[in-house]
């Protein structure tokens, strides 16, 4: 199953836009406070506490995947034949 090498893809894609995001924000952030001489502390950190919560939860779902593994289908099935032999025989219930 594939869903590992997309699960990483997609947590280092996420991880290069938020890097892209913050050095866009933090130089535009920059540029707005040459311009008015006013900084603007609320938005700061406010984008700055709800990146670090997405790269927290990111994180976090990365090590309940390790430590919690979430069995395939292809087990699963495995342990329904082992439970109920006679359900699958091999012969077509439609017959």
């Amino acid at each position: 199953m594939k869903t590992p090498r997309l699960t990483k893809r997609f947590a280092t894609q996420c991880l290069i836009f938020i890097a892209i995001f913050l050095c866009i924000f933090t130089v535009l952030q920059y540029i707005s406070f040459m311009i008015t001489g006013i900084e603007q502390t609320q938005l700061i950190e406010s984008v700055f506490t709800v990146i670090g919560l997405e790269c927290g939860c990111l994180i976090l779902k990365r090590i309940s995947d390790t430590i919690f593994k979430k069995k395939t289908d292809d087990t699963f099935i495995d342990d329904i034949e082992e439970d109920f032999p006679d359900m699958y025989d091999g012969d077509d219930i439609a017959g």
